[in-house]
Protein backbone atom coordinates (compact mmCIF):
# COMPACT_ATOMS: atom_id res chain seq x y z
CA UNK A 1 0.00 0.00 0.00
CA UNK A 2 1.26 3.49 -0.83
CA UNK A 3 1.98 6.11 1.81
CA UNK A 4 1.28 9.83 2.16
CA UNK A 5 3.25 11.75 4.79
CA UNK A 6 1.65 14.34 7.02
CA UNK A 7 2.70 17.97 6.58
CA UNK A 8 4.63 17.71 3.30
CA UNK A 9 3.83 17.82 -0.41
CA UNK A 10 3.32 14.25 -1.63
CA UNK A 11 3.61 14.05 -5.44
CA UNK A 12 1.29 11.64 -7.22
CA UNK A 13 0.46 10.93 -10.87
CA UNK A 14 -3.10 10.03 -11.81
CA UNK A 15 -4.16 8.84 -15.26
CA UNK A 16 -6.86 6.82 -16.97
CA UNK A 17 -5.79 4.84 -20.06
CA UNK A 18 -7.37 6.25 -23.20
CA UNK A 19 -8.63 9.42 -21.47
CA UNK A 20 -6.99 12.83 -21.84
CA UNK A 21 -5.61 14.27 -18.58
CA UNK A 22 -7.97 17.26 -18.73
CA UNK A 23 -10.95 14.86 -18.63
CA UNK A 24 -9.72 13.03 -15.52
CA UNK A 25 -11.13 14.14 -12.16
CA UNK A 26 -9.71 13.13 -8.80
CA UNK A 27 -10.67 13.73 -5.19
CA UNK A 28 -9.24 12.65 -1.86
CA UNK A 29 -11.06 11.60 1.31
CA UNK A 30 -8.59 12.91 3.89
CA UNK A 31 -6.61 15.92 2.72
CA UNK A 32 -6.22 18.10 -0.33
CA UNK A 33 -5.36 17.24 -3.91
CA UNK A 34 -3.99 20.01 -6.16
CA UNK A 35 -3.30 19.50 -9.88
CA UNK A 36 0.09 20.66 -11.14
CA UNK A 37 -0.41 19.69 -14.79
CA UNK A 38 0.08 16.71 -17.04
CA UNK A 39 -1.72 14.27 -14.75
CA UNK A 40 0.47 15.20 -11.80
CA UNK A 41 -0.92 16.29 -8.43
CA UNK A 42 0.28 17.30 -4.99
CA UNK A 43 -1.42 15.66 -2.02
CA UNK A 44 -1.35 17.16 1.47
CA UNK A 45 -2.69 15.25 4.44
CA UNK A 46 -2.97 16.54 8.00
CA UNK A 47 -3.76 13.45 10.02
CA UNK A 48 -5.66 10.21 10.24
CA UNK A 49 -4.38 6.80 9.25
CA UNK A 50 -5.76 6.41 5.75
CA UNK A 51 -6.72 8.43 2.68
CA UNK A 52 -8.51 7.34 -0.47
CA UNK A 53 -8.13 8.89 -3.90
CA UNK A 54 -11.21 8.50 -6.09
CA UNK A 55 -10.82 8.91 -9.84
CA UNK A 56 -13.50 9.56 -12.44
CA UNK A 57 -13.41 10.48 -16.10
CA UNK A 58 -15.62 12.70 -18.25
CA UNK A 59 -16.74 10.37 -21.05
CA UNK A 60 -19.59 10.79 -23.50
CA UNK A 61 -20.90 13.82 -21.63
CA UNK A 62 -21.07 12.18 -18.21
CA UNK A 63 -18.73 11.45 -15.34
CA UNK A 64 -17.85 7.78 -14.88
CA UNK A 65 -16.08 6.36 -11.82
CA UNK A 66 -12.75 4.79 -12.77
CA UNK A 67 -11.59 3.48 -9.42
CA UNK A 68 -10.10 4.35 -6.09
CA UNK A 69 -6.85 3.68 -4.28
CA UNK A 70 -6.20 3.66 -0.54
CA UNK A 71 -3.06 5.15 0.97
CA UNK A 72 -1.66 4.89 4.46
CA UNK A 73 -1.11 8.23 6.21
CA UNK A 74 2.02 8.43 8.35
CA UNK A 75 3.96 11.10 10.21
CA UNK A 76 7.42 12.02 9.00
CA UNK A 77 9.92 9.83 10.89
CA UNK A 78 11.85 11.26 13.82
CA UNK A 79 15.29 12.45 12.71
CA UNK A 80 18.33 10.54 13.95
CA UNK A 81 21.37 12.52 15.15
CA UNK A 82 24.65 11.69 13.42
CA UNK A 83 28.23 12.82 13.90
CA UNK A 84 30.76 12.08 11.13
CA UNK A 85 27.96 10.19 9.35
CA UNK A 86 27.59 7.68 12.20
CA UNK A 87 24.83 7.28 14.75
CA UNK A 88 27.12 5.96 17.47
CA UNK A 89 30.27 3.97 18.08
CA UNK A 90 33.95 4.67 18.15
CA UNK A 91 35.37 7.43 15.97
CA UNK A 92 38.90 8.35 15.07
CA UNK A 93 40.06 11.93 15.45
CA UNK A 94 40.47 12.07 11.69
CA UNK A 95 36.86 10.98 11.07
CA UNK A 96 35.41 13.65 13.33
CA UNK A 97 37.72 16.44 12.20
CA UNK A 98 37.07 15.60 8.52
CA UNK A 99 33.32 15.86 9.12
CA UNK A 100 32.84 18.11 12.19
CA UNK A 101 29.07 18.28 11.93
CA UNK A 102 26.07 17.25 13.99
CA UNK A 103 23.27 16.34 11.61
CA UNK A 104 19.64 15.31 12.03
CA UNK A 105 18.99 12.69 9.35
CA UNK A 106 15.77 11.03 8.23
CA UNK A 107 16.85 7.43 7.68
CA UNK A 108 15.11 5.21 5.13
CA UNK A 109 12.93 8.10 3.99
CA UNK A 110 12.36 8.68 0.29
CA UNK A 111 11.69 12.43 0.37
CA UNK A 112 14.54 14.94 0.19
CA UNK A 113 13.78 16.66 3.51
CA UNK A 114 16.27 17.95 6.05
CA UNK A 115 16.09 19.19 9.59
CA UNK A 116 18.34 21.98 10.86
CA UNK A 117 20.27 21.24 14.04
CA UNK A 118 19.61 24.09 16.46
CA UNK A 119 21.59 23.01 19.52
CA UNK A 120 23.24 20.08 21.29
CA UNK A 121 25.48 19.27 24.24
CA UNK A 122 29.08 18.20 23.61
CA UNK A 123 30.72 16.38 26.50
CA UNK A 124 34.43 15.64 26.88
CA UNK A 125 35.70 13.15 29.45
CA UNK A 126 39.43 12.77 29.88
CA UNK A 127 41.17 9.59 31.06
CA UNK A 128 41.18 10.95 34.65
CA UNK A 129 37.37 11.17 34.57
CA UNK A 130 37.06 14.96 34.43
CA UNK A 131 33.96 16.08 32.51
CA UNK A 132 33.59 19.23 30.45
CA UNK A 133 30.20 20.08 28.94
CA UNK A 134 30.02 22.57 26.10
CA UNK A 135 26.81 23.84 24.52
CA UNK A 136 26.71 23.59 20.74
CA UNK A 137 24.77 25.94 18.48
CA UNK A 138 23.93 25.07 14.90
CA UNK A 139 25.27 22.01 13.14
CA UNK A 140 29.04 22.61 13.29
CA UNK A 141 31.33 21.69 16.13
CA UNK A 142 32.87 24.84 17.59
CA UNK A 143 36.57 25.59 17.28
CA UNK A 144 36.95 24.83 21.00
CA UNK A 145 35.38 21.39 20.49
CA UNK A 146 37.61 20.65 17.49
CA UNK A 147 40.68 21.71 19.47
CA UNK A 148 39.68 19.37 22.33
CA UNK A 149 39.32 16.52 19.85
CA UNK A 150 42.65 17.35 18.18
CA UNK A 151 44.45 17.42 21.55
CA UNK A 152 42.74 14.32 22.97
CA UNK A 153 44.64 11.23 24.02
CA UNK A 154 43.94 7.53 24.18
CA UNK A 155 41.20 6.88 26.73
CA UNK A 156 39.54 10.29 26.34
CA UNK A 157 35.87 10.17 25.39
CA UNK A 158 33.51 12.56 23.61
CA UNK A 159 29.81 12.40 23.03
CA UNK A 160 27.02 14.52 21.67
CA UNK A 161 23.57 14.41 23.24
CA UNK A 162 20.39 16.43 23.70
CA UNK A 163 20.33 17.29 20.00
CA UNK A 164 17.54 19.72 19.11
CA UNK A 165 16.52 19.92 15.46
CA UNK A 166 13.79 22.03 13.90
CA UNK A 167 12.16 23.02 10.67
CA UNK A 168 12.01 20.93 7.55
CA UNK A 169 13.98 22.28 4.61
Amino acid sequence: MNVFYIGVDNPVTISVPGVANEKVRASISNGSLSPTGGGKYVVRVTGGSEATINVSADMDGSSRPMGSTKFRVKPIPTPVPKVANKISGNFTKAEILASPYVLAVLENFDFDLRYNVVSYKFTYKNAAGDLIDLPGQGYMLSQQMKTMIQNSRRGDRFWVEDVVAAGLT
